[in-house]
């Protein structure tokens, strides 16, 4: 009995001891998504961005609240103080009368009246100030992507960055290997004068360059791994982790993108933009309708009582006296020019947002492009580097048959090795670029598309 629960305890050991190596394992590989949602969730210039979203929200829920009627309570108490003792009045022949005697020359005095009051100016003034901070809060909603998807862009640049320094690294170190074993061949080569002492130093030189350019490596993996951090506002890389490598999906493939597409208006900051123009078209009506007047409804209840002695008397004898309704007109005649101004301004502020729009559909459009074109010449270079480390693949394995037969010896071996390993890092870090690329137009053309395939059901937090 007792060994069978012996044995149990060491199962359940050895199952969390393996659990514990596999957690470590999933968590020493970062992957895209994994940034992609942190960069969202934890950057703090987006939760600025976030919060100018909802102080824009709370601009236009402010702006919604004018065109609601007013009501509102107002009270006032106050103490009458009486200069004589007497009450006096003029007479008709312009002589003071005295009429009766004052007991008490103070008075306590309470009145309160409810005022309800709708301006039906707000329905041709208040009403386009309304549309004004509704397409403000829109385009602050599509600034916010905007910042996205600057910041996810320049993510991507130094992701890709990381992974092209952990793959020089790696052959590098391979590289320097098959040199320092070359060294070795070729210093005992020398001493028995079968090679030059020119060739020995040559492979000194490149160990050399090698030592430096893996110094100068792991220095360039170790800033973009801090820019990484940075990005996502936390320590989640380490020195001991790395990345998952991008890979091209079917879903990254990109297409040639034409103006008729209409990807453009569902571009951020173009969509952005054209919520500023319409903003600023509200802004440019409402000063239009400043020399209209303003008309109010309005209707009052109002309470009064008083009482020579007690404040507090004073309100409680409060009764109803009267009620009244009524509409006041205000018409502007003349504001010392302020109306005209503001309306020149509104009209300037149009047509610059106007040009900066049509400035910024030439930049996203040639962003584009330059996109595609380099996409397109890195998969040239993409296929082409496949090729030759292919071709260098099968020349070392020539090479290593040639050496069974006596027709190469080891120097040369290695050196096909070390060409072979040159041309495939080469090969991975044009792969790596491909999806770089790829997924980088997939972010410039479909944003909502990109949030949805790396940030999944979350991509619509704002």
């Amino acid at each position: 009995m007792m060994n069978r629960s012996l044995l149990k305890n060491a199962l359940g050991i050895i199952f969390v001891f393996c659990w514990l190596l596999a957690g470590d394992f999933v968590y020493a590989i970062v992957d895209y998504e994994m940034i992609v949602v942190r960069v969202i969730d934890h950057n703090p210039s987006l939760k600025a961005k976030g919060e100018e979203v909802n102080i824009a929200q709370q601009d236009h829920r402010y702006a919604m609240g004018l065109m609601f009627p007013e009501i509102s309570v107002n009270t006032q108490t106050s103490r009458y103080n009486y200069i004589s003792d007497q009450q006096s009045q003029l007479g008709p022949d312009g002589k003071v009368n005295q009429l009766n005697s004052i007991s008490n020359n103070s008075q306590w005095q309470s009145s309160a009246y409810l005022l309800v009051q709708y301006k039906l100016s707000s329905l041709y003034k208040e009403l386009f100030n309304v549309g004004y901070y509704k397409n403000k809060f829109a385009a602050k909603l599509y600034e916010y992507k905007a910042e996205s998807k600057e910041m996810l862009s320049e993510m991507t640049d130094v992701y890709s960055a990381f992974l092209e320094t952990e793959i020089r690294l790696k052959y590098g170190t391979e590289i320097l290997k098959k040199n320092e074993e070359a060294y070795n061949l070729k210093k005992v080569a020398v001493e028995y004068g079968e090679s030059s002492q020119e060739d020995l130093l040559q492979i000194s030189l490149n160990i050399k360059s090698l030592r430096k350019d893996l110094l100068q490596t792991r220095k360039e993996l170790k800033l973009n791994q801090d820019k990484l951090n940075e990005y996502m506002a936390t320590e989640i890389m380490k020195d001991d982790e790395t990345l998952a490598p991008l890979t091209l999906n079917e879903t990254d493939l990109p297409r040639k993108i034409a103006y008729s597409d209409g990807w453009l208006e569902t571009e951020p900051s173009y969509a952005s933009g054209l919520l500023e123009v319409r903003a600023a078209e509200d802004k440019k009506t409402m000063s239009d309708n400043h020399w209209f007047p303003e008309i109010s409804l309005y209707g009052r209840y109002d309470c009064y009582g008083s009482d020579y002695g007690d404040v507090g008397i004073s309100t409680q004898k409060m009764q109803p006296t009267s009620t009244s309704v009524g509409m006041t007109i205000s018409l502007p005649l003349f504001m010392g020019g302020r109306g005209i101004s503001e309306r020149d301004r509104n009209i300037a502020e149009l047509k610059r947002v106007q040009n900066a729009l049509d400035a910024l559909k030439q930049r996203l459009f040639r962003s584009v492009r330059g996109l595609w074109v380099d996409y397109l010449a890195a998969t040239s270079v993409y296929e082409e580097s496949k090729q030759i480390a292919l071709e260098y693949e099968q020349l070392m394995h020539i090479t290593n048959q040639a050496k069974y037969l006596g027709g190469k010896n080891k120097l040369e071996v290695l050196d096909a090795e070390i060409k072979y390993l040159d041309s495939k890092k080469q090969a991975e870090i044009a792969e790596i670029n491909v999806a770089m690329l790829a997924k980088k137009l997939l972010l410039e053309t479909d944003f909502e598309g990109f949030m949805v395939q790396h940030y999944g059901n979350r991509a619509d937090k704002y």
